[in-house]
């Protein structure tokens, strides 16, 4: 029986316990204050990549999107979990995991802003397991959003833009809550989408834009292009990342979509042609 698996069976007796010793030893008053800075049992974030090789966990935090990265020992590597749950103790820009899946733990982190999407591309983070379901691989686009000041929005909400170029509608854009499976909204074309204050994950194209953030009053622009594709009605087209690995879209025939800006492989009748998406620009092939 492993670790992890253990603690889980063991974790509402833990959080009991707690809860008693707080009561009896300290004070009810003072127990919810200690609680937050020592033992936190709140879990404030799930692993979303595990880097086996490196002994390295990712762990997406739900309420700001921001990324946690921390080194975890043999055992932990050997256990963990994509979905797990993380509990962790914050103070200013620095973070100690205190739990992993109720486990208690020890292990100081990395915190990466919400924006600071990781580069699967890097040496370091080639074979990350991914959660199942929609493909989770998200690529590094270093200006990923144009925000800007929009005079006619008024209240608390914000708003995400998608506006490809003119007559490009074949595409579906999905808003997520930061690092869930949540999905707040889905729409197909160009559109703007009022939302609340707060961090998302776009999916535009079957392609993430992940921890893109809507601010009070504010337009945020996903910055996008569009391939469009002159084949016979029998030939399909797939879309990948740069590195030939993951599948983003497909299609047979003639078509243009909107993709978000970066670096992408089409496979073509079993060949690969590299093309570079820019904002505002359609790349033919």
């Amino acid at each position: 029986m492993s670790r992890l698996f253990s603690y889980r069976v063991h974790r509402k007796k833990h959080r009991f316990t707690v809860a008693v010793i707080c009561f009896l030893f300290i004070g009810n008053a003072q127990c919810q204050e200690i609680e937050d800075q020592v033992l936190k049992l709140e879990e404030c974030c799930s692993v979303i990549a595990i880097d086996g090789e490196n002994r390295i966990v990712y762990a997406r935090q739900k309420e700001t999107g921001r990324v946690l990265q921390f080194s975890v020992d043999e055992v932990d590597i050997r256990s963990v979990k994509i979905g797990d749950l993380i509990s962790a103790t914050f103070k200013d820009d620095t973070a100690v995991v205190t739990s992993i899946a109720g486990a208690d733990r020890n292990y100081a982190t990395i915190i990466r802003p919400g924006n600071d999407i990781l580069d699967v591309g890097s040496s370091s983070l080639k074979n990350l397991e991914w959660p199942p379901g929609d493909i989770f691989r998200p690529r590094k686009v270093e200006d990923c959003c144009n925000i800007k000041a929009n005079p006619d929005l008024s209240g608390t909400s914000g708003r995400i833009v998608v506006d490809a170029l003119e007559g490009v509608s074949s595409f579906r854009v999905e808003v997520f809550q930061a690092g869930t499976s949540q999905r707040i909204k889905d729409w197909f074309a160009n559109a703007s989408v009022d939302l609340l204050p707060g961090v998302y994950d776009i999916k535009l194209s079957g392609v993430w834009v992940m921890g893109v953030t809507v601010n009070r009053q504010m337009d945020t622009t996903i910055l996008c292009g569009a391939l469009s594709v002159n084949l016979s009605d029998g030939s399909q087209w797939e879309v990948f990342d740069e590195a030939q690995e993951t599948r983003f879209t497909s299609d047979f025939g003639t078509g243009t979509i909107a993709l978000p800006i970066g670096v992408y492989a089409v496979r073509i009748a079993g060949g690969w042609v590299r093309i570079q998406i820019e904002d505002g620009t359609v790349t033919t092939i």
